[in-house]
This record gives C-alpha cells, sequence and structure tokens, in this order.
C-alpha cells in the first residue's frame, strides 16, 4: 500500500501505526521494556509522522 504511491498510501501508515501499536502492548504486558522503549519510540514514532505527512500535512 505504502509502495503504490497514490492517494491510499498515506492509509497504509495508519495500519503500521496500528500495528505498532499492538506490539507496543504486547511488549508491555510481558515487561519486556527494552521492546517498549523501542517500539513506542521508533516504530510508533515513524508510523504517526507518516500518517501525519501523507494524511494531515
Amino acid at each position: 500500500m505504502l509502495a503504490s504511491n497514490t492517494a491510499i498510501s498515506g492509509y497504509g501508515f495508519l495500519f503500521l501505526a496500528l500495528s505498532s501499536s499492538h506490539m507496543l502492548a504486547a511488549s508491555y504486558l510481558t515487561a519486556d521494556m527494552t521492546m517498549v522503549i523501542y517500539s513506542a519510540s521508533l516504530f510508533l514514532g515513524v508510523d504517526c509522522l507518516g500518517a501525519y505527512r501523507w494524511l494531515l500535512a
């Protein structure tokens, strides 16, 4: 979806952000603080930035 570079490509970032938030929740529930920091800062941050740039800006 992202690679197609069409009008709906921005919605791919929303799906990636949803996936990253699930990974964040799973990391938190298993008490893996390294993955909590990693998934929150890197994955979720990049996905939210991408969604902002494609859909809101």
